[in-house]
């Protein structure tokens, strides 16, 4: 039995051998990596005017300045720290700065613990800061949970110093259109993430920090960005937990523990990067169903592993909402059409939706057999919209839980909305029924169905 990556089953085992695999294969500290990824001078990058927390300097970056031993450093600063609670959820945040102008800090650890009114702990948290900078002030946030009836009074930041490396001010990532959008649900901060260095970097901690007219922090949160693209910019939506009467927040992007640096020179001289040959989007209250095609082009490659991130925009540009996935594998010369759909907060209308990609692993490979559809069928019911039709398995084994996306095109061939859904399994050489809700902005004139293995595929 061939099992693909289960997410949920693998994830601590696959963040070990990531760490393992970046200790080993890239002996370079976090901070020469950045170094390295300079295009030019600090002093020519972009700086965070939108983001009055961040400091840079007008210095050129140095690979021999960072190369040294472990030296002495003025300790990490506390800047403030604080938290909200909203029923059993707590978010709390706080603002680290790194006072050193030549000192880079690298492995920072925090520790979190929440106190009740009797000085109790309730509950702990515990993390680390992977690079702070020279002169530069980051914000860490994260959420707890208590039981019910538990009501936290203050928490307590600890920090150590980590290990310090020389090294110049580097530029910093620029956040730009950062905007409030809160939920009796789930509240989230969205904003733009500007990536100034010429490599693509993943895993990216994002963390979220809400301020009240006082400037006392009442909350946080935070999440992970799967990639963010060289000298590119991409939209973020980040959760937060705040208490009543949040007045202002602000978004913190970071390198993490588990991210990497990695250039477009890395695929085979060969090969040819995925295209995206179609987008759309379809919207009606509360959701945007979205639709892409994309194309590999290359006959002897097959590429695994490919990511997509999806960013609706309003009128005014900012970012309202965004999603992410991968590909687990594109076939030689096959062409993939991936749907789904995004939520808005009440009252949001999109302008546009963007799509971005980053290339996944290129594997040697002779041309696969696609699944096909047949008897594609649009229905319009009451309540939901919704696309049916049989998918044929190509394969001589069972497959389990296969994504099915759903793409609607107007007379014209544009893509005006999409979904997606899961087929349980379908059999060796035989078929099975699909049935995936979609979101369009007016009645399709022709419907799709495109099936890939997902993440969670078992060929048994």
């Amino acid at each position: 039995m061939k099992t693909f990556f289960n997410p949920q089953l693998s994830f601590p085992v696959i963040a070990f051998v990531l760490l393992m695999i970046s200790s080993i294969a890239c002996a370079n500290s976090t901070t020469e990596q950045l170094a390295d990824a300079v295009d030019q001078p600090a002093s020519s990058q972009p700086t965070a005017k939108d983001s009055p927390d961040l400091v840079s300097e007008n210095v050129t970056p140095s690979k021999e300045a960072a190369e040294s031993a472990l030296v002495q450093l003025d300790s990490l600063r506390l800047i403030s720290m604080g938290f909200g609670q909203d029923g059993q959820e707590v978010g709390y945040a706080f603002i680290v700065e790194n006072p050193n102008k030549d000192l880079a800090v690298e492995s920072t650890g925090y520790q979190v613990a929440a106190y009740d009114a009797g000085g109790t702990v309730i509950t702990t948290d515990s993390g680390f800061i992977e690079v702070l900078l020279p002169i530069r002030q980051t914000g860490i946030g994260g959420s707890l949970f208590v039981d019910e009836g538990i009501i936290i009074n203050n928490i307590e930041i600890q920090l150590n110093d980590g290990r310090a490396l020389k090294s110049e001010v580097l530029p910093p990532f620029e956040i730009g259109s950062v905007s409030y959008a809160p939920s009796d649900y789930f509240s989230f901060v969205n904003g733009t993430i500007f990536n100034p260095y010429n490599r693509d970097m993943s895993q990216l901690r994002v963390s979220s920090v809400a301020y009240d007219t006082n400037d006392n922090i009442v909350g946080g949160g935070f999440t992970f960005l799967n990639f963010i693209v060289a000298n590119d910019n991409t939209g973020v939506k980040v959760p937060i937990v705040s208490a009543q009467g949040t007045a202002r927040v602000e978004l913190y992007p970071a390198i993490s523990g588990l991210s990497f640096l990695t250039s477009s020179d890395e695929l085979p001289s060969d090969a040819t990067p995925l295209e995206i040959t179609k987008t759309g989007f379809g919207q009606d209250v509360g959701n945007i169903g979205f639709g892409m095609v994309i194309d590999n082009p290359n006959t002897s490659y097959s590429v695994e592993n490919s990511q997509y991130r999806i960013i609706a925009y309003a009128e005014d540009n900012t970012v309202i909402a965004a999603d992410e996935g991968y590909m687990e594998i594109i076939s030689p010369n096959q062409t993939v059409g991936i749907g789904g759909q995004l939520f808005l907060n009440e009252g949001l209308r999109a302008a546009r939706v963007d799509v971005q990609i980053k290339n996944g692993e290129f594997k040697q490979s002779d041309p696969l057999p696609f699944f096909t559809s047949e008897n594609i069928a649009f229905f319009d019911e009451q309540y939901f919209k919704k696309v049916t039709g049989i998918i044929s398995n190509p394969f001589a084994k069972d497959i389990t839980n296969v994504r099915v996306s759903a793409l609607a095109y107007n007379e014209v061939g544009e893509i005006i909305g999409g979904g997606f859904s899961f087929v349980d399994f379908i059999p060796a050489n035989g078929n099975a029924a699909a049935e995936v809700m979609v979101t369009t902005s007016t009645t399709p004139t022709t419907v799709e169905l495109h099936t890939s293995v997902s993440g969670l595929s078992n060929f048994e």
